[in-house]
């Protein structure tokens, strides 16, 4: 492998074709979809854990059926790594355990001292990188577990939201990371929690400066639910629209 998705990330020049991200979504989708398949979770799934080689480069059709527009760039081979912390699923962890090297793709659930993990951490992660291939830049860049909580709760909104406190998207799901009863407990319990448990989202569309598809936009929110019991799987993931739209976006 040439290098890792981080470096990939860095050295863009300009935007990735959203055909390459869906590309390199559903490569590490079915990584995980394996790995959670037999029984564990990665724990440190980031940008530096993701190896890449760009072997050559392809026309990928747009995402909008409308167009005929064809847009070339690398066709990318992605493996999961770092595989040093894996653990079986729903192990019982130390209040405060190290999951992620760096704080910004750590899983609700982590930031508040959770001793209860699963796969659903490394769904968050993947809802994060997801953001980061279209931006090229983090969506989330707190220095301490309570700062990326916070910068989290500003644009996903507050833990106690319900359908009734919020407005919903067009498939009638609540926008915003949703609520988490057990997630706002541990939270508050550890002075983790500031803000106000009702304050509203902001469209996620704004994490985005460029025209994507709304498939793309539900598939992030779907994975940055803050209930990991409600955030999709890696085996949802292939079913969810995003993923079928994605299915065949090379010439």
């Amino acid at each position: 492998m040439e290098g890792d998705l981080a470096g990939l990330i860095k050295s863009r020049q300009n935007d990735m074709a959203l055909g390459m991200v869906a590309s390199i979504y559903r490569q590490l989708v079915n990584g995980l979809k394996h790995i959670h398949a037999n029984g564990y979770f990665h724990r440190r799934i980031e940008p530096e854990h993701i190896l890449t080689s760009a072997p050559a480069r392809v026309k990928y059709r747009s995402m909008d059926v409308s167009s005929a527009t064809l847009v070339e760039d690398a066709t990318v081979e992605v493996r999961i790594s770092g595989f040093g912390r894996v653990r079986k699923r729903n192990s019982t962890e130390p209040s405060g355990a190290s999951v992620s090297k760096t704080t910004w793709y750590r899983a609700p659930e982590v930031l508040v001292g959770s001793t209860s993990l699963s796969a659903s951490v490394d769904m968050w992660a993947v809802g994060l990188i997801l953001i980061e291939l279209v931006t090229l830049k983090p969506a989330f860049k707190g220095d301490s577990n309570a700062n990326q909580l916070m910068k989290i709760v500003e644009v996903l909104g507050g833990l106690a939201r319900t359908v009734n406190d919020s407005d919903v998207d067009e498939r009638g799901k609540v926008e915003g990371g949703g609520e988490w009863v057990e997630g706002l407990r541990l939270g508050t319990a550890a002075g983790l929690l500031t803000t106000d448990p009702k304050a509203p989202p902001k469209p996620l569309r704004n994490l985005f400066q460029r025209r994507v598809p709304d498939s793309l936009i539900y598939c992030v929110a779907d994975l940055l639910r803050y209930d990991p019991e409600k955030r999709v799987t890696a085996e949802q993931c292939t079913d969810h629209p995003y993923w079928i739209d994605t299915r065949d976006l090379t010439a």
